[in-house]
């Protein structure tokens, strides 16, 4: 039985422009890293900054779903459908 591929972003640690990419088993991912990478918009070694592909577009799709607060302290939906 084959595991799980995830995509792994890798990231400059100084402008968090896109440097790379690579597919690892989801048992074996590891996304603390020390390693050093080449980055030319920085023209230097950097400190490699992983991410997983889609998280930040998953968590942006959740915090949509986030009740809104009112000025009178009450939890308003950004779905109407959502409070009847």
């Amino acid at each position: 039985m084959a595991g799980e591929m995830i995509k792994v972003l890798q990231r400059c640690g100084e402008c968090n422009e896109l440097l790379g990419e690579f597919e690892v088993k989801k048992e074996n991912m590891m996304l603390r890293s020390q390693a050093s990478i080449w980055c030319a918009n920085c023209n230097s070694e950097v400190t490699e900054i992983r991410d997983i592909d889609g998280r930040l577009e998953s968590l942006a799709e959740e915090q949509n779903t986030y009740p809104i607060s009112s000025p009178s302290g009450a939890a308003t939906s950004k779905n109407s459908n959502d409070l009847n």
